[in-house]
């Protein structure tokens, strides 16, 4: 029993490790909100949705829902919202985010928004699951458990018409996550990201744009993925990044009217690729008040 119970233990804590480190779109250039708070109100009015599923192949493989609306209500203020939820086997999240960013014009082409947000997450533990020889046993005595916890977020971003650049910080208020009378416990740490992008035009009909992001925990892990992305005509676009150590992502969408659609599919670089088909992602993005085909 006490192996069982380690055993379960562990896939516990693994999924809830997973579903406490900030999700990130492959097609993170579309969906520039999900790292970064400025970025709200600085393209007209949005309003989206985007799914992911990891792992293809496997049974209750994690996956992430979104929809996302942000719009300027002024010149210099911009205002956003955004509901998130995801699973992880076991393991639950539902969340809102609520945002208020602040532009400042630094040049007649050069702004500087400033972005910040409240968010509130809903974690919950499903024990109805769990299969153990013994009715007895500790697991099976934790009921189905919910954890509500508040933080917030906060970042800063350079822009123009061309390039970005910003910087983040996600979860600023540490916390610890605890099911079942702190008989499990996770702790949220803060998670920082760096963005950048710019836009290359080639001729009338390709525009390239080279992208970065990088992002860094507090408990010493980190991600970078780069790439670029090429625009034809204004209306297809198809790219390519690379997630270090991780997974090579391909991307193809489309601009119709003011409605972007963007899919993505991940290679799996780990060993996982050998029992997995790959991660797969949609978004879809209607743009008011801008160019629908920029990038930014």
């Amino acid at each position: 029993m006490k192996k069982n119970i380690l055993i379960i233990t562990v896939l516990f804590i693994s999924q809830i490790a997973f579903s406490q480190q900030f999700a990130i779109n492959s097609q993170y250039m579309l969906f520039k909100y999900g790292t970064n708070p400025a970025f709200v109100g600085t393209n007209g009015f949005e309003i989206g949705a985007s799914y992911k599923q990891y792992w293809a192949g496997f049974n209750d493989a994690p996956n992430i829902k979104q929809v996302y609306a942000s719009s300027s209500i002024s010149k210099s203020i911009g205002v956003g919202g955004r509901i998130y939820s995801s699973s992880t086997g076991l393991i639950s999240n539902n969340g809102f985010e609520a945002t208020y960013s602040y532009k400042i014009k630094l040049s007649n082409k050069l702004n500087l928004s400033m972005g910040i947000s409240a968010i509130l997450e809903q974690h919950s533990l499903n024990t109805a699951g769990i299969e153990t020889k013994n009715k007895n046993d500790i697991l099976t005595l934790l009921a189905s458990d919910n954890f509500v916890n508040y933080n917030s977020n906060a970042g800063l971003l350079l822009y123009n018409d061309d390039f970005y650049f910003g910087l983040s910080t996600y979860y600023l208020l540490p916390s610890n996550v605890n099911f079942s009378n702190d008989y499990i416990v996770n702790q949220q740490r803060r998670h920082y990201f760096i963005n950048a992008g710019y836009n290359i035009g080639i001729n009338n009909n390709f525009r390239i744009t080279p992208t970065l992001l990088f992002k860094y925990i507090e408990s010493g892990a980190f991600q970078i993925d780069i790439g670029a992305n090429l625009l034809i005509k204004e209306t297809v676009f198809v790219g390519a990044n690379y997630r270090y150590n991780s997974a090579a992502i391909f991307m193809v969408g489309i601009n119709i009217a003011k409605i972007k659609f963007g899919y993505a599919y991940d290679y799996l670089l780990s060993d996982i690729n050998s029992y997995s088909n790959g991660s797969h992602e949609i978004i879809i993005i209607l743009q008011i008040g801008k160019n629908s085909s920029s990038m930014f």
